[in-house]
């Protein structure tokens, strides 16, 4: 008695005393909507992921314990990607454009060089 595309399985079980009859349906179909809706939202998801890490990697953090909080912070928001990322320094110098011969830098501040989701 089952139709082309459907799957059903019985079950028969027993409550607190009261018998119960359940009945678990399978539907390809829906099956094939439920996917395409997933892929749909997942694709949403890494487009939102993209413009995050963008504007996260721009950001710059005085120190590595800093970023690394941030990065932990935005990661646990994330539902269906996982979060890489690599750190290297900035250096900021007292005067605009190239920096002299020998000159030091007055800072550093730590930065995201790439992020993928």
């Amino acid at each position: 008695m089952q139709k082309e595309g459907y799957k059903m399985y019985p079950c028969n079980q027993t409550y607190q005393g009261v018998k119960q009859r359940w009945v678990l349906i399978y539907s390809q179909a829906a099956y094939e909507r439920e996917c395409t809706t997933l892929d749909k939202r997942i694709e949403q998801l890494e487009k939102e992921l993209n413009k995050r890490t963008k504007s996260l990697e721009k950001e710059l953090f005085s120190c590595e314990k800093d970023l690394q909080l941030s990065v932990k912070k935005f990661s646990k928001t994330l539902q269906y990607h996982r979060l890489d990322y690599q750190i290297h320094q900035v250096y900021q110098y007292e005067s605009k454009g190239r920096p002299k011969k020998g000159e030091s830098p007055k800072a550093t501040q730590e930065s995201n060089k790439k992020i993928m989701g």
